[in-house]
């Protein structure tokens, strides 16, 4: 099993689950991204009150 160019099985499977790990954050936070700018744009989504929300995190 040599599948991303690292010998051992354990090794292997151990970065084949952090790179899916990272791989599903990025997915899912890209698809946040679309779904707010889909809503800013069509109007769902106040950008006003969205940059207070976020203000208010920091």
């Amino acid at each position: 099993m040599n599948k991303l160019g690292v010998s051992g099985n354990i090794l292997n499977t151990v970065l084949w689950f952090v790179l899916m790990y990272f791989f599903i954050i990025a997915f899912l936070t890209l698809i946040l991204l679309i779904f707010i700018i889909i809503g800013i744009k069509l109007n769902f989504i106040d950008a006003i009150t969205l940059q207070r929300a976020l203000n208010r995190l920091n």
